[in-house]
C-alpha cells in the first residue's frame, strides 16, 4: 500500500506519514470550524486501510501503528457529530461505547462494515 508513493515498509514510510499527517493537521486549523469535520472524516477514511492489513501488520513498526491508532482516535472525536460514511458512523459508534480504540477494535468494526456492503 502506498502514502504519496511511499510504500508501508519502506525506511521513508515514517517521513511519508508525518508529512501527510502536518498537512492534515495545518489544513484543519485553517478550515472553519463547520467543515473541520469533513476534513478529519478524510483523515480517518484515509488511515483506516492501513490498520486493517492484517496479512501484512508485521510490516507496519510498532511506532508507525501507535501514531496511526492516536491519529484515528483524534480525527474520529473531531468527526464524532457528524459522520458521513458508513465506516466512520459505525467507528464513532464503536468509540463511544469504548472511548479510544486500539488498531484491533478498528480492524473488526471496519470488517464488520466492509462484510455487510
Amino acid at each position: 500500500m502506498l502514502l504519496f508513493a511511499v510504500d508501508v515498509p519502506s525506511a521513508e514510510f515514517p517521513a511519508a506519514l508525518g508529512a501527510a499527517l502536518s498537512k492534515i493537521k495545518t489544513g484543519i486549523a485553517a478550515l472553519p470550524e463547520k467543515q473541520k469535520a469533513v476534513l478529519a472524516e478524510k483523515a480517518v477514511l484515509m488511515l483506516v486501510p492501513y490498520l486493517i492489513r492484517k496479512s501484512d501488520s508485521a510490516e507496519i513498526d510498532e511506532d508507525v501503528q501507535t501514531v496511526l491508532v492516536a491519529s484515528t482516535n483524534r480525527y474520529l472525536r473531531m468527526v464524532s457529530m457528524t459522520p458521513k460514511s458508513r465506516v466512520s458512523k459505525a467507528l464513532v459508534e464503536e468509540s463511544r461505547g469504548k472511548g479510544k480504540l486500539s488498531a484491533e477494535q478498528i480492524s473488526e468494526v471496519v470488517g464488520s462494515v466492509k462484510g455487510q456492503g
